[in-house]
């Protein structure tokens, strides 16, 4: 049914964010029946064949009552980026929109969802701006034409060459072959574009090649480019925002939570461990005994794949054993536990890219799905007169979501990686740093770093003469000395009064004995063998 044949240019872009089990699916299909649009995927692990129950695929039945986009087109072993997806997804929105016909942009990959909405990747069929002129439309011969030109060839050229140091006229670009090892990549960056590597983690390698893929293709720091497009990792929109149409579907944290574990025990009763054995067996498993577990590649990222990798690796007895059925209830928990972390972080992203004050963008309304037993009250209906009101160019009478005005440092704060050199892992944010120090691991790593360690000598170098006794009764009750061993080391000032650790215990009790006028220094022991 095309209900904007004659007005295709005012056709509205529909897009249903949410979380994981808030809904999101099911408000699609009931708003693009009602409405006779098309749904566009956009969700990472759906585009693969395979897998339907762990990546909770739309059924056949859902597919029959409204056409689905971007979903089962790629095979099991395909590589596929944000740039691959755009490139696909766009042109199918654009012939919806072309045709008269709503085009409803849902799934679970937000950062997906942000590359049909705005123009936030360069790639060679989307041209970039420097200085307000394309990239096409630069003449080759202005000062700016020479500067791009130039930059990765005087980087390379920068003779002698670290033996570390990639040259990157030598690598191409188009496919990672992964034969680069990820740390020499990321030391690469950071000598062409410190600030981008400040706000990367040393392993999210897919991001480290873009950036190096972005300055060797355009001679133009990714740092850069973002700052120019007004520090976030996009420029305009792609439409008016007037047709875009952004309803998020929210339910409370709470109930989001238990819907999440019920989520993982309805895919187990429908046979997920089956399909993940099944996949395991034929795909997975010959990976590993050539280069080992890796969770970070196509569809391998879906979780469970992780998760269950301690029961999908034993043998047919060994998971009707009693480790086994350990091993499938820990993988059941660790499953729960990651749906609910990524339901969460979800949330998070909507927040911090769909409702940023200085970013351009469009409104975004919420409906509340927290009770299903109020579904159409509350969910379904102010949808449908939300986006009503957006076909008929009116302004809808529910208001849009507040927006976030959050400091442009603070951000750049939040995004930078911290490292810690005790634990060796790297925290973004400055908030997730300091939860980090507060946290059981790093006091644990601490704990065992101050075992390792010899301990240090309290050294006794002062006291009050006029109060000779009573100092030695403070001694006598501090370190639990006898009074007339207190009174020898009395008479021999400067003298050793005792060992321990901590380093903070001996200078906390440094600092309280000064109180009384006794005077200690802290000395570091060398451990004996």
């Amino acid at each position: 049914m095309r209900l904007f044949s004659a007005m295709a240019d005012k056709v509205p872009i529909v897009v249903i964010l949410g979380a994981t089990g808030a809904g999101k699916s099911q408000l699609a299909l009931e708003l693009a029946q009602r409405f006779g649009g098309e749904i566009v995927s956009a969700d990472a692990m759906q585009m693969y064949k395979g897998l339907n129950i762990i990546t909770n695929k739309v059924t056949a039945e859902e597919q029959r009552l409204v056409k689905h986009h971007m979903i089962d087109i790629l095979e099991t072993n395909a590589v596929n980026t944000i740039v691959d997806f755009k490139n696909k997804a766009l042109p199918i929105v654009e012939d919806l929109l072309r045709n008269g016909k709503i085009p409803f942009i849902c799934g679970g990959t937000n950062y997906y969802i942000e590359s049909l909405i705005w123009k936030i990747l360069i790639d060679e069929e989307t041209p970039y701006f420097v200085d307000k002129k394309r990239k096409g439309e630069l003449d080759g011969n202005d000062a700016e034409s020479k500067k791009l030109k130039n930059n990765v060839s005087e980087y390379n050229n920068d003779k002698p060459l670290d033996p570390d140091e990639l040259n990157l006229n030598e690598i191409d670009f188009e496919k990672d072959t992964e034969t680069i090892p990820t740390d020499k990549l990321f030391r690469s960056l950071q000598k062409i574009d410190p600030d981008r590597t400040e706000k990367l983690h040393p392993r999210e390698r897919r991001k480290i090649w873009r950036s190096l893929q972005i300055w060797k293709h355009h001679g133009v720091r990714h740092s850069e480019l973002i700052s120019s497009q007004g520090g976030v990792k996009g420029g305009g929109l792609r439409f008016p925002a007037s047709r875009i149409c952004i309803i998020e579907v929210w339910s409370d944290q709470a109930v989001l939570d238990e819907r999440c574990n019920r989520r993982v025990e309805k895919m187990i009763e429908r046979g997920m461990v089956n399909e993940l054995i099944s996949f395991h067996d034929q795909h997975n498993k010959t990976r590993f005994d050539v280069s080992g577990p890796d969770y970070n590649q196509g569809i391998f990222q879906s979780i469970g794949f992780k998760e269950f990798h301690a029961y999908l690796n034993l043998n047919p007895e060994q998971r009707d054993s009693e480790q086994g059925r350990a091993e499938f209830s820990k993988g059941v928990q660790l499953l729960k536990t990651a749906t609910r972390q990524y339901a969460r972080r979800q949330a998070k992203w909507m927040k911090k890219r769909f409702l940023l004050e200085h970013r351009e963008s469009p409104a975004v309304y919420r409906v509340d799905s927290t009770d299903p037993t109020q579904w159409d009250e509350k969910c379904y209906k102010p949808a449908e007169r939300i986006l009503q009101a957006f076909t008929e160019g009116t302004e809808p009478d529910q208001a849009p979501l507040a927006r976030l005005t959050i400091n442009p440092e603070q951000m750049d704060e939040n995004m930078r990686i911290l490292h810690c050199d005790l634990c060796q892992r790297d925290f973004t944010g400055s908030h997730q740093f300091k939860n980090h120090l507060n946290g059981k691991k790093h006091a644990a790593v601490l704990k065992t770093i101050a075992a390792a360690e010899p301990p240090l000598s309290l050294v006794l170098v002062k006291i009050d003469e006029s109060r000779k006794v009573e100092t030695a009764k403070i001694l006598k009750n501090t370190f639990e000395i006898p009074l007339h061993e207190v009174l020898a080391l009395l008479e021999r000032i400067p003298c050793e009064i005792t060992r321990l650790k901590p380093r903070t215990r001996a200078e906390n009790m440094k600092k309280c004995l000064a109180k009384h006028g006794i005077h200690l220094e802290i000395e570091q022991t060398k451990m004996i063998d």
